[in-house]
Formats: structure tokens, C-alpha cells, sequence
């Protein structure tokens, strides 16, 4: 795999491959980055929109080359596009979704059980398109100078607390226990069906893989969070998110 945007990839690649191997190295893994002088970079995008800076598949591309194109990586450090990882939260079961210059924010999309979405057939709705479009794009247009990983899909507690708005989510728990769990185990299964496509089309022109932390692993690599148990009491964590 070539990764013309860092100074020897091949090494870096034979360092981490023997990390996730359990090796003993005779150093541990860095991530190291040195900008070019000025006379040798170019000029970021700058974006007319939040909405463009997170979402806009051309403008992501513009800016990945860009700033990844202005700096020398060294040791382990991963040229990787992150400029796309907000557009992880794109697929949101057919919800609203607002950026603006600072982050992006998920609106309540249901405001009783009655008009959920479709858990089984909602998660393939525009965002989760417009995601699949921005990730091909990535790949296709990266012609071995950068890396693109995968994007962090909101893990599915996470998600649910948001598309419900996160205190009637707690309250829930308590109410509708059943319904919950139902949802939670049917966005399990979706999220997974989503990290399998995008690996896909990952695998298209890279081996291995990495999430939102910049770290290059050989092998299948996810990680996992729950934002919403730091209000969860121990017992309704472990029944709801362990």
C-alpha cells in the first residue's frame, strides 16, 4: 500500500503491523508531523458553511489534500482524510440534522414510541447515501497519497438519546424498557451492516483500516463509547449498554 504523503510508509506500516502483533519494539508507536516551509504549501479551502465544511464531498476532498499535502508524516503518523469524520453522523433514521461553523447537532426526530422510525429499513435514508457518496469519492480521488478511514458512526445508545431528545431517553428506560432494548438491538445490527459497507469500500484501494483515532491497524478495528451512561446508574448501564 503506498502513501506518497508520508515519507516511508512502508516502514511504518512493518512498525504497526508488529505492535498489533504483540512484537517487542525498540520504540513504541509515534505519531509525528512537521509542516512544510511556507514556500511549499498550499492554501486551505476556506468553507461558505458549516454545512459545507462537515458535509460537502468536494470541499472535503479539496481541504484532505490540502492540509495533509502541507506536512511531512513521520514514524507511524497516518496521512488520513479527517476532514470527513463529522459526516459519520450523517445517517440519522431519516432525522434533521444542523451544522454549524463549530459542530453539528442531531434534532429530536420522534416525540412518542408510535411514530418511531423504522429500525429495521430507516437507517438507509439520505444521510447515510450522501455518507456512502463522500467515503467513494475519498477513496477513489485519494490515488495513493492519503489514506481514508472509516468515519465514527454514533454508536447506537448514543443515537437513540438524541433522535429521542436525551432526558425523555432516561426517562425511557424506565417507561418503555422494552421498546428501547428492541430499537437498540435492531440499530446494533444496523451499524454493523454500515461498518461492513464502508470497510468495503475502503478495501477498494487500502488494507487495514482505522476509526477516528489516526492509528493504522491490519485488522478489523472499531471503537466503541457510550456518551449517554455518564447518566446511567451502574445497574442501568450494564442492562442497557453492556
Amino acid at each position: 500500500m503506498d502513501l506518497s504523503y508520508h515519507v516511508d510508509w512502508p516502514a511504518a506500516e512493518a512498525h504497526l503491523r508488529a505492535f498489533w502483533a504483540g512484537e517487542r519494539l525498540s520504540r513504541p508507536p509515534m505519531y509525528l508531523t512537521v509542516p512544510k516551509p511556507e514556500d511549499q504549501r498550499t492554501a486551505a479551502p476556506v468553507p461558505s458553511s458549516g454545512e459545507e465544511k462537515y458535509f460537502d464531498k468536494g470541499f472535503l476532498l479539496r481541504n484532505a489534500e490540502a492540509t495533509l499535502g502541507n506536512r511531512w508524516f513521520l514514524a507511524e503518523a497516518l496521512p488520513t482524510c479527517s476532514t470527513a469524520m463529522m459526516a459519520g453522523w450523517l445517517p440519522v433514521y431519516g432525522g434533521r440534522i444542523t451544522a454549524d461553523w463549530d459542530t453539528v447537532w442531531i434534532h429530536k426526530s420522534f416525540r412518542s414510541w408510535d411514530e418511531a422510525p423504522d429500525w429495521e429499513r430507516d437507517w438507509d435514508d439520505s444521510g447515510w447515501r450522501q455518507l456512502v457518496e463522500t467515503i467513494e469519492l475519498l477513496v477513489e480521488s485519494s490515488a495513493g497519497r492519503f489514506f481514508v478511514g472509516l468515519p465514527p458512526l454514533l454508536t447506537p445508545n448514543d443515537l437513540l438519546s438524541v433522535l429521542r431528545e436525551p432526558k425523555t431517553f432516561l426517562t425511557d428506560l424506565v417507561d418503555e424498557p422494552d421498546l428501547v432494548k428492541s430499537a437498540l438491538q435492531q440499530m446494533t445490527l444496523n451499524m454493523l451492516r454500515m461498518y461492513e459497507a464502508l470497510c468495503a469500500i475502503i478495501h477498494r484501494r487500502f488494507e487495514g483500516i482505522h476509526h477516528h483515532y489516526p492509528v493504522w491497524c491490519p485488522e478489523p478495528l472499531i471503537t466503541v463509547q457510550s456518551d449517554v451512561s455518564c447518566m446511567l446508574s451502574p445497574a442501568m448501564f450494564e442492562e442497557f449498554i453492556i
